[in-house]
């Protein structure tokens, strides 16, 4: 104590020590290309107070446990080059403060709090990250302990690049030489027992995955902040920019409910915001995502999702792309100019415990994509627009009863199975198309075990393929694609079923392939193929299929002013064990290929 240390060429004093360092009253000054106090190493007992450290180039640089002392009770001048860090663990409780000064931390390691170990930031800190190019390893903020991360809408705390002027100034002295890019360093990550706060925090040109492996050289890593924890930390106000990745990916796995508000995660270069984990509900409210190169939010999950109040807009895919096995709400949200993609994918929810309203989807590619017992809810509740590309239909089994709106075309990928609880009504007006298998592959069919239902009195309902411009071009490829006989299968009543068609047009079905390399290419029965339960077929224009227009080969009804068609085989078929169990009458048949009846 009571020392005087100024003006030599170099550094002032230089610590590298296992035990403490206790320092008070000194004098470190003046040592203009140097810095004033390096400690490089000392216990976290360590007591240093009262000293004056001025007039070095760069004020002190530190290992991260001794950082709380040096920054509490000492006067620290000339700090425009900040605080250098070294990498290194946090095995204590330590506060930074703010005082003006950036942090800057050193190297091309992590910084890591380590288990039992707690750090606070206080509002207003500014810590930059040193820039890694080629193949040299990122540096991370590594929290295997407690981080508590707590700005103010005034005074946030930011995470940037040591090459952004626009935070702190120009730290690392150069003027305009350098600029700070997405990937400058890795991320905050929290692991394992993690916890924490992250609030009014900004997080800027993370996102870089270098791990010193030089054959791998300069590539994208994990999101610029990771939650990968048990419990997650309470994590609202922040904001994400530049990442090389993706913006912010939560997996939380330990059964308990969680929320995030208020994001706002832009023009990273991957998905924008990922949740995984499970067997917990998670909200996310309030947030702006937007911009990023990907998705703007994605989600896979076996809880809950609860997503309200945020705009999701102007991402380079999708915009809120869901799977779950629990319920999802989504209500107020804004999914709008995903060029191309969808603005709203949902693949897997529990559609009883799901409530998709007041939404807006705008300026989509294609508004919606999702599985049939879901169709209902995200179409009919919203306000879906820029529909020409229509809603996507995957594949899979109907087992309710629903009824889907003429407000916009469905297109249909994959078979649909109408399972015996199952019951589809098809609005008047109701534009249908089925996605076309080339070659070999299985034809898309509509299958029919409980009830089948268009509403063609209201306006006709036409069920047709993808490639048939008919109500527009809605594979988007201008008259790239034209419809031919086959493109698509059959729709097929079976036992059981319960099939009401008015007022409907069906075309360009009948092929039947079943993804049977071997077998070629080749028509399946009809179109529309009646092979049991109770069916009504009236009003109905069947034409271009490529195998018989209709087939009854078992079941009983009626046919009545159908009109039959171009269609390759023969318009209508009936097999003489059922006639007696068929009423037919009036039927127009014209330029069917083996016959028009038989």
């Amino acid at each position: 104590s009571l020392v005087e240390v100024r003006g030599n060429r170099g550094d002032g004093v230089h610590v590298n020590t296992t035990g403490a360092l206790l320092m008070d009253n000194t004098d470190i000054s003046d040592h203009p290309r140097g810095t004033g106090l390096t400690v490089t190493n000392a216990s976290p007992t360590s007591e240093i107070d009262g000293n004056l450290i001025a007039g070095a180039a760069v004020v002190a640089r530190l290992a991260p446990h001794v950082v709380d002392p040096v920054t509490h009770g000492n006067e620290l001048r000339d700090t425009d080059r900040g605080i250098v860090v070294f990498s290194g663990t946090l095995s204590s409780q330590a506060v930074w403060p703010s005082l003006g000064i950036e942090y800057v931390v050193a190297g091309s390691a992590d910084i890591t709090i380590g288990n039992g170990a707690h750090l606070t930031l206080e509002a207003g800190t500014v810590v930059k990250m040193p820039p890694v190019r080629d193949w040299n390893n990122d540096s991370d903020w590594v929290v295997n302990g407690r981080l508590d991360l707590v700005g103010t809408p005034e005074d946030p705390i930011v995470f940037t690049s040591l090459w952004d002027d626009d935070f702190g100034g120009d730290t690392n002295g150069d003027g305009v030489d350098t600029a700070p890019a997405a990937g400058d360093w890795g991320r905050i990550a929290f692991s394992g027992g993690a916890t924490g706060t992250v609030q009014h925090v900004s997080i800027l040109y993370g996102g870089g995955g270098n791990d010193g492996n030089c054959c791998a050289g300069e590539r994208a890593g994990g999101a610029a902040l990771s939650i990968n924890a048990a419990v997650s930390p309470a994590i609202d106000d922040v904001t994400v920019l530049k990442s090389r990745s993706t913006g912010i990916a939560f997996n939380v796995n330990g059964g308990e409910a969680w929320s995030t508000s208020n994001l706002t995660i832009r023009n990273n270069m991957g998905v924008g915001l990922t949740i995984g984990g499970g067997n917990a509900t998670v909200t996310v409210s309030t947030s702006e995502i937007g911009n990023n190169d990907s998705d703007g939010v994605t989600v896979s999950t076996t809880g809950d999702v609860v997503f309200n109040e945020n705009r999701v807009s102007g991402n380079g895919r999708h915009g809120l792309s869901v799977s779950t096995t629990g319920g999802l709400s989504a209500a107020q949200n804004v999914f709008s100019d995903h060029f191309e993609g969808i603005g709203l994918v949902v693949t897997g929810a529990d559609y009883g415990a799901s409530v998709i309203a007041g939404n807006t989807i705008v300026g989509n590619q294609r508004p919606i994509r999702t599985f049939p017992n879901l169709v209902e809810t995200t179409v009919r509740n919203n306000d879906v627009r820029d529909v020409n590309r229509g809603v996507q239909v995957d594949g899979g089994t109907l087992n309710i009863e629903t009824t889907w709106p003429a407000t916009t075309p469905y297109v249909l990928t994959g078979s649909l199975n109408i399972a015996a609880e199952g019951h589809l009504t098809l609005e008047g007006g109701v534009l249908l198309k089925l996605a076309t298998a080339r070659d070999w592959r299985d034809d898309l069919d509509i299958d029919v075990h409980g009830g089948l239902t268009t509403q063609g009195d209201d306006g006709v309902v036409r069920i047709t393929a993808v490639n048939h411009d008919l109500g527009g071009d809605t594979n988007g490829d201008g008259v790239a694609s034209l419809p031919a006989p086959g493109d698509w299968g059959r729709i097929s009543a079976r036992a059981g079923s319960t099939l009401e068609l008015a007022g409907t047009e069906i075309s360009y079905g009948g092929g039947g392939n079943d993804g049977n390399c071997c077998a070629g290419t080749r028509p399946t029965d009809a179109i529309l193929s009646i092979g049991g339960g109770e069916a009504s077929v009236r009003n109905t224009f069947i034409h271009h299929s490529a195998a018989d227009g209709i087939r009854i080969t078992g079941g009983a009804g009626r046919l009545a002013a159908n009109e039959l068609t171009d269609n390759v085989a023969r318009g209508l078929r009936v097999s003489a064990a059922v006639c007696a169990a068929w009423e037919i009458a009036v039927q127009l048949l014209l330029r069917n290929g083996e016959a028009n009846f038989g």
